[in-house]
C-alpha cells in the first residue's frame, strides 16, 4: 500500500513540474458561460490589462481586472502568455519559464489557470543563442556539465549587470537514446535543473525532440510532439524583450515512415519534411497584427530557411519540402526588420535575403559534433560540422541594435579564426602512416593534402559573412585572398581519420564536411613573416601574427 501511494505521489509531483503556471491568484475572475478556460495575469498583486493569452489558434486580451476568457477546442493541450515588454515570467530552476499551462480537463469543462509576470528593465539585455545540446547518456552530460557550463557563466558574468535570456534552437534531446539508454526528454529538462542552467530560456522543437515510437499516420507529427509539450509546452509561441518582438516556432513536420529495420525503440526511420503547419501560419499572422511594423522581429525554429548557394553571397536556396509554405511564411515578416536565429546544421552562417530586411542566423551546435569525444571532459576543443569550434553565440540588445559574436567553448570571444601554413600541413601528412591509410580510401573525394602547392595560408573564419574583412599580410605585403570550400587539417585528423583509418572502418557514408569560410593566400617564399588580420561587421580586429614555417600539430589547438 505504501509503495502505490509513494507511485501515485511521485506521478502527481512530476506532473507538477511540467505543469509550468502553477501560480495562483488571490485576485477575483468570476466563471463565464461559454468559455472552458479562463483566468488572471498579474504582476506583485495588481492585474495586467491587454495582455495576450492563446491556445495556439486564438488570442484574446485580458481585460482591466487582468483577467481572461477563452473558448478553446483545447486542442494543443495547453494555454499560453505573451509577456509585454518591461516584463519577466516567473523561472524554475534550470531556466524554465512559467509562461504556459497545462489544460487538464475535457473541453466541455471549466478550468482557470493563472499567471503571474515582473517587472524588469529591459533597454539593454543579453541574449545566449544556443542550438543542439543533444543531451543525452553515455556522452554529453559530463561534457556540458563540467566544460560547457563553466565557459557560459564566465561569459556571463561579465554581463551580470544586464537582463540576461537564452534562446534555444532545437534538439535539446536527442530521440536515438530516448530508448537505447532511456533518457527521454523529461531526463534532458531534470537535467538543466541540476545543473542549475544560468538564464531563462526559450525552447524550439528540433527533429530529435520527437518521440520516435510513435508510429506512421496521419497524425504522427502532432502526436510525436506530445512529450515536448507535456514537458517543456508549446510549440509555438511568442514574447516580448524590450523593443523586440520574439516567435519561436516549429518548421519540422516529422513522418517516421515505417522501415524493416529501426533504431531501438522507434517505429520508423525518424524522417521529417521542413515544412510550417497551416495553423502556426494563421496563428503568426495573428500575432503579428497586434504588432507595430517599426517593433523589430526575431524569429527562431530548428531548421535554418535559407543557405547561400555554393559560395555565392547572392544565390540562395532553400531545403523545404514546398516553396509555397516557405514563401506564405516569408510573407509574414516582409514589413518588419526580421532576423531568425536557427540551428541543425550545425555550421554557423549568416544568409541575407535581400528582397526583404530579413537575415537567418545559422548558428552551430553547443556540443561536439561527434559523441564518442565528449567521454573526454576535460578536452575543450571539439568542433562543429563544418569544421569550427563548437560554442554559442552571444547577442547585445541595446534598443533596437543588436551585435552578434561567436563564444567557442575552447577560447570564449578572443578567437574568431585559426590558420595554417600549408607547407607544413603538406609535410606533416606526406609523413602520417595515418593519414595515408585514410586518403587512399578517399581521395576520389577529399583533397589529398600531399599534393598541396607551395606556400599557401589557410585561414578558417568560423562567423564570417560577407560584412567581414579578411587580410594576410606577408613581410609588410598585403597578399590576394581567395575564399574557397575546403577541408579544415585539423578536423580531417579529429574527425575523418578517427572514424575511418583508426577503426578501420571505411565506406561511402562518411560524411565529408567542408567550410565555405575559408580563405587562401599565396605566400611569395617558404620563410616569411604573417600577419593574419580579420575585421568583423561591427569594426573589431582579430589578428594573428607568425613566422613561417608554422609547425602544424593534428590535435585542435
Amino acid at each position: 500500500m505504501k509503495r502505490i501511494i509513494l507511485i501515485i505521489c511521485t506521478v502527481i509531483i512530476s506532473l507538477c513540474a511540467y505543469s509550468q503556471s502553477y501560480f495562483q491568484s488571490s485576485l477575483p475572475c468570476e466563471k463565464k458561460s461559454g468559455y472552458n478556460v479562463y483566468g488572471v495575469v498579474e504582476c506583485e498583486g495588481s492585474p495586467l490589462k491587454g495582455v495576450h493569452v492563446s491556445d495556439g489558434y486564438d488570442i484574446v486580451l485580458t481585460d482591466e481586472n487582468g483577467c481572461y476568457y477563452l473558448n478553446t477546442k483545447k486542442q494543443n493541450g495547453n494555454i499560453f502568455i505573451t509577456s509585454p515588454s518591461g516584463y519577466d515570467y516567473l523561472c524554475d530552476k534550470g531556466g524554465i519559464q512559467q509562461f504556459w499551462a497545462k489544460l487538464s480537463k475535457d473541453v466541455n469543462l471549466q478550468e482557470r489557470h493563472d499567471f503571474c509576470l515582473k517587472l524588469r528593465d529591459q533597454t539593454k539585455y543579453l541574449l545566449v543563442g544556443v542550438s543542439d545540446l543533444h543531451l543525452c547518456k553515455p556522452y554529453g552530460l559530463e561534457q556540458f556539465k563540467s566544460v560547457v557550463m563553466p565557459q557560459l557563466r564566465k561569459t556571463l558574468k561579465k554581463y551580470r549587470d544586464w537582463p540576461q535570456y537564452t534562446i534555444n534552437g532545437g534538439d535539446t534531446s536527442f530521440d536515438k537514446f530516448w530508448y537505447e539508454y532511456n533518457f527521454k526528454i523529461g531526463d534532458a529538462r531534470r537535467f538543466l535543473e541540476q545543473v542549475n542552467y544560468p538564464t531563462p530560456m526559450f525552447l524550439a522543437m528540433g527533429n530529435h525532440d520527437h518521440d520516435s515510437a510513435v508510429a506512421a499516420s496521419p497524425d504522427t507529427f502532432f502526436r510525436a510532439e506530445e512529450a515536448f509539450r507535456e514537458t517543456f509546452g508549446p510549440t509555438y509561441y511568442s514574447f516580448n524583450i524590450g523593443q523586440f518582438h520574439y516567435i519561436i516556432f516549429d518548421n519540422i513536420y516529422y513522418k517516421n515512415t515505417k522501415v524493416k529495420k529501426a533504431a531501438v525503440g522507434a517505429a520508423g526511420k525518424r524522417d521529417y519534411l521542413h515544412y510550417i503547419t497551416e495553423n502556426q501560419i494563421e496563428w503568426i499572422k495573428k500575432d503579428l497584427s497586434y504588432v507595430d511594423k517599426s517593433t523589430p522581429v526575431i524569429i527562431c525554429s530548428h531548421c535554418p530557411l535559407l543557405f547561400y548557394k555554393g559560395l555565392s553571397t547572392k544565390k540562395i536556396f532553400s531545403k523545404f519540402a514546398d516553396g509555397n509554405n516557405l514563401r506564405d511564411f516569408l510573407n509574414l515578416f516582409r514589413d518588419y526588420e526580421t532576423h531568425m536565429i536557427s540551428g541543425h546544421s550545425h555550421r554557423r552562417a549568416t544568409v541575407k535575403l535581400d528582397s526583404m530586411n530579413f537575415t537567418d542566423h545559422n548558428i552551430t551546435c553547443i556540443l561536439t559534433h561527434r559523441w564518442e569525444k565528449a567521454m573526454d571532459v576535460s578536452a575543450k576543443r571539439h568542433f562543429s560540422g563544418e569544421c569550427s569550434p563548437v560554442g554559442y553565440e552571444v547577442i547585445e540588445v541595446d534598443g533596437k541594435n543588436l551585435k552578434f559574436t561567436f563564444h567557442s567553448i575552447a577560447d570564449g570571444e578572443k578567437k574568431q579564426f585559426r590558420v595554417w601554413d600549408l607547407n607544413s600541413v603538406r609535410d606533416y601528412c606526406i609523413k602520417s602512416q595515418r593519414y595515408e591509410t585514410f586518403i587512399e580510401h578517399y581521395k576520389d573525394r577529399w583533397t589529398d593534402f600531399r599534393t598541396l602547392e607551395d606556400n599557401q595560408i589557410l585561414v578558417n573564419v568560423w562567423a564570417w559573412n560577407p560584412k567581414w574583412k579578411v587580410e594576410v599580410i606577408e613581410d609588410g605585403v598585403q597578399l590576394s585572398v581567395t575564399r574557397k570550400r575546403f577541408e579544415s587539417p585539423q578536423y580531417v585528423f579529429y574527425d575523418d581519420i578517427h572514424y575511418t583509418a583508426d577503426r578501420n572502418h571505411f565506406g561511402k557514408g562518411h560524411s565529408h564536411n567542408t567550410s565555405a569560410n575559408m580563405f587562401f593566400a599565396k605566400c611569395t617564399k617558404k620563410k616569411s613573416k604573417i600577419i593574419v588580420r580579420v575585421t568583423d561587421e561591427y569594426g573589431r580586429v582579430y589578428t594573428e601574427r607568425f613566422t613561417r614555417p608554422k609547425k602544424f600539430t593534428p590535435d585542435a589547438q
